[in-house]
């Protein structure tokens, strides 16, 4: 594990500590959708985007886009907006 991964974990990420890390990175960036890989491990969409946009290696990152350039579907196709935990977090911060 390098150095940014430890500290990504440090820092709370869902993916990042969660035992299936590995799989759940294979199964995104063999362009598996967001929301399928959420669902599975039970995790939220939101989380998983932000771990892939910013916690995949810069290797892993470049086999995302070579595979979304050859099947022609982006990663976020099928994921609500706004992301429904989005939504709960802010109906929670301002409540009625």
């Amino acid at each position: 594990m390098t150095e940014q991964h430890q500290r990504v974990m440090a820092d709370g990420c869902d993916v990042c500590s969660h035992a299936a890390r590995e799989a759940i990175e294979s199964a995104l960036i063999e362009g598996e959708s967001v929301p399928n890989v959420a669902q599975r491990y039970g995790l939220s969409p939101s989380w998983m985007e932000q771990h892939r946009r910013e916690h995949l290696s810069v290797e892993q990152r470049a086999q995302l886009e070579e595979t979304e350039t050859t099947r022609g579907t982006p990663y976020w196709q099928g994921m609500p907006w706004p992301p429904p935990d989005l939504i709960t977090q802010f109906r929670g911060a301002y409540p009625h």
